[in-house]
């Protein structure tokens, strides 16, 4: 640890602690692995303690010679006194993972998270010590492309994975794919109770035809150019999945400047169009396969700013021109423009605008 480091880790530190009240101590049922743990976790509820109670100075002496010699016992108190602010107290704290000789600590202190460090030598003196605030995560934006003015499939199915976030979309972390879809068959009730299936009743899920959406027409979402085409992998058995070539079958039109389209694990065969192609809005393009990194019967959809695979960003992808179900509401309705998210039932309807209220873009 540099000398720069281990003073600034000092003054936050110390900060971070005195907001830290004694009775804040890990969570019930979180025991020390050993008694070099147990030394950490004493260390830190003492620090926690000294500060609250505006003693620093006081634990000033459980610091080694080498942090001693840093900074005197007031400007230790100094620092305390600072940091600890208006707040005066720390929330909670949590053990995070051990590294070596160090351990990790997260440490709330009203509306600030922060990252303490602490090593400490087998007679109890804390020999490393800093604090680093958590810096929040900006906000993704994601850009929304012009409004879709059809659902990419012809019959009723459900979003499989869709939306913002990564509790409702797996796909949310790849910047290429943050608002992704994967559209899938609708899931029934299991006769034994069990989890919900979306193989059809009285089958199994071995066959891809055991899954209703297996063959259906993928529709180009608007009017564009096919760019791209892969055509010829082989759809795999349910439960298995290429890892070799991930999208599978797949077409990718570009709908407008800077918009592409990605439709993708397609059976074999069934690509309608080739590059350089103009397609219609509700063209067929394609049939859902189970092709690529896939394990089931679905369509992959995601919108980029680039058409080429680990290039660009994605795109936000909204619809018009479908009824929605969703998981509070009893029928579908017409919701205007639909932005997917998971577990909706979405029914395409026929394109019946062409401009929203309030003047919105619409690809044709």
């Amino acid at each position: 640890m540099n000398k720069a480091w281990m003073w600034s880790g000092l003054v936050m530190a110390l900060g971070l602690v005195g907001c830290g009240a004694p009775q804040h101590l890990p969570p019930d049922g979180v025991e020390p692995e050993t008694p070099r743990q147990s030394t950490w976790d004493r260390e830190v509820a003492r620090f926690v303690e000294a500060m609250e109670a505006g003693e620093c100075a006081a634990f000033h002496a459980q610091l080694s010679d080498t942090l001693r010699a840093k900074v005197s016992p007031k400007a230790f108190d100094g620092l305390c006194r600072k940091v600890l602010g208006d707040h005066g107290r720390v929330d909670r704290w949590t053990i995070v993972k051990l590294d070596g000789e160090r351990r990790f600590y997260t440490l709330e202190v009203g509306q600030e998270r922060w990252t303490l460090m602490l090593s400490t030598a087998q007679e109890g003196l804390v020999t490393g010590l800093s604090v680093k605030p958590v810096k929040a995560r900006a906000k993704v934006v994601v850009p929304d492309a012009p409004i879709l003015p059809r659902w990419p499939l012809g019959a009723m199915s459900c979003v499989m994975w869709g939306g913002d976030s990564v509790k409702t979309n797996r796909h949310a972390v790849n910047v290429q794919q943050r608002r992704a879809l994967d559209i899938a068959s609708c899931p029934h009730e299991s006769p034994d109770g069990g989890k919900p299936q979306r193989f059809a009743p009285g089958t199994d899920g071995s066959r891809n035809e055991d899954y209703p959406i297996y063959g259906a027409p993928v529709l180009a979402a608007a009017a564009g150019t096919v760019h791209v085409v892969i055509d010829g992998i082989e759809d795999n058995t349910p439960g298995r999945r290429n890892t070799y070539v991930a999208p599978g079958n797949l077409v990718i039109v570009q709908h407008g400047p800077e918009v592409f389209a990605w439709y993708a694990h397609l059976q074999p065969g069934s690509v309608a169009v080739k590059p350089g192609q103009k397609v219609t809005a509700g063209q067929r393009i394609g049939l859902v396969g189970n092709s690529g990194r896939s394990t089931e019967p679905h369509l992959h959809f995601h919108l980029q700013d680039k058409g080429t695979l680990g290039q660009g960003k994605g795109l936000g992808v909204t619809f018009q021109n479908v009824l929605v179900q969703t998981a509070a509401q009893d029928v579908p309705f017409d919701v205007g423009v639909y932005r997917p998210t998971r577990a909706d039932k979405v029914t395409p309807q026929p394109p019946i605008k062409k401009v929203l209220n309030g003047g919105a873009s619409v690809i044709d």
